[in-house]
């Protein structure tokens, strides 16, 4: 039914994108969803417990990185 009710909202004569997924799109209201915080959880065993904080150090910097260089052409800063 989900699926039925959301092709009808493509079903238009300009081409149109339907996600399922994330985002706060009004034709997802229809259903008056309850929205929730999206959570991971990493599971890891003692062998691989050191990689696995790695990756997530990584992924933090890379977050913080681009938050900066954001900010940074913001303020008039050079591109790439």
């Amino acid at each position: 039914m989900l699926l039925d009710a959301c092709a009808e909202h493509t079903g238009a004569d300009e081409p149109r994108t339907l996600s399922l997924l994330r985002g706060d799109e009004p034709y997802k209201h229809h259903w008056r969803p309850e929205p929730v915080v999206n959570q991971r959880l990493l599971l890891a065993r003692r062998r691989t417990a050191p990689l696995m904080g790695a990756v997530v150090c990584d992924v933090a910097a890379r977050r913080r990185g681009k938050v900066l260089v954001r900010k940074w052409r913001e303020r008039g800063g050079d591109g790439p």
